[in-house]
């Protein structure tokens, strides 16, 4: 870990963790505690998204507050909400059924500084875990340079563009650029990347900081049907930065089929396939490969 740059300020003062929730009284309550049990401790804003009935915090602490929004209106409201109430240099969000790992506030506190360049955010590693605890994966975090494209880029061996939920980010950038996009149902990271990157490089940090639990309760991103509605909306919101990267477009067109074969989404995988074709036709043969994939499984 590189020598602390000798900032002015706390790290309360320089970095907010917004925290998103909506009735998950016990996941949260891990979720602030894996924050307030760092070394270095940030300030941490919950944004209650309509629960009811109404959030209450299980602690009290200086560095802890807590918002509400009085109707449901969906993860990226309720950050861009947090990210307007935040008033330190730095944010960076916490799903509320995740937490932090030990060491990510003193690396925050080394890396941060108390003016950051609003053309310069970070992104660390994810630890993945399922329902008993055991990891599952370790995604390691990648770099990219200002006006490159997330995750419609190549990405070296071993590392892993699902790292997004640890973004750290200059608020006046994130502001800048709009915060999240509301008409999205899932994948906002996803397409708030895109943007991000297009104004700012994003460096990797060496360590993994966030722990993603993948558990049965109810999660956005395992809903096959606003997953695929989220796709078609980013495809045709960034067809133009998607078509000047036919190969990789067209991968992530395939990925996302491979995923709805997967939940017997049949039509909607083919839509896919089909959007990957248009783009780059030589990606035909890996489509047809899939598609035989799927066939020899649902004949046995």
């Amino acid at each position: 870990m590189n020598a602390r740059p000798d900032p002015q300020l706390s790290l309360s003062e320089r970095l907010t963790v917004i925290i998103p929730t909506f009735e998950r009284t016990e996941m949260l309550a891990r979720a602030i505690d894996s924050v307030l049990a760092q070394p270095a401790v940030p300030r941490i804003l919950v944004v209650d998204d309509g629960s009811d009935p109404p959030a209450r915090l299980h602690r009290s602490d200086a560095r802890l507050s807590l918002v509400r929004l009085e109707t449901n209106s969906g993860g990226a409201k309720a950050r861009n909400y947090g990210a307007e109430q935040a008033v330190s240099p730095w944010i960076t969000f916490l799903d509320d059924d995740d937490e932090w790992l030990s060491e990510t506030g003193a690396l925050y506190d080394t890396v941060l500084v108390d003016e950051p360049q609003t053309d310069l955010c970070y992104v660390s590693g994810i630890e993945v875990v399922d329902p008993e605890g055991k990891t599952l994966e370790v995604r390691k975090a990648v770099s990219r340079s200002e006006g490159e494209a997330w995750f419609l880029e190549d990405t070296p061996s071993g590392s892993s563009h699902l790292t997004k939920q640890t973004f750290v980010i200059p608020a006046e950038t994130y502001l800048r650029i709009g915060g999240f996009d509301t008409a999205l149902e899932s994948r906002i990271h996803s397409e708030f990347a895109l943007r991000l990157n297009k104004v700012a490089k994003i460096r990797a940090l060496e360590y993994a900081t966030y722990r993603l639990h993948k558990h049965r309760q109810g999660q956005v991103s395992k809903d096959p049907g606003k997953r695929h509605r989220s796709f078609r909306y980013i495809w045709r919101k960034h067809e133009r930065l998607i078509r000047s990267r036919p190969t990789q477009g067209a991968r992530w067109a395939q990925d996302h089929a491979r995923r709805l074969f997967r939940e017997s989404r049949t039509y909607d995988a083919l839509h896919a396939l089909w959007l990957a074709f248009l783009l780059s036709p030589r990606s035909a043969a890996t489509s047809l490969r899939i598609v035989a994939s799927v066939a020899v499984r649902r004949m046995r």
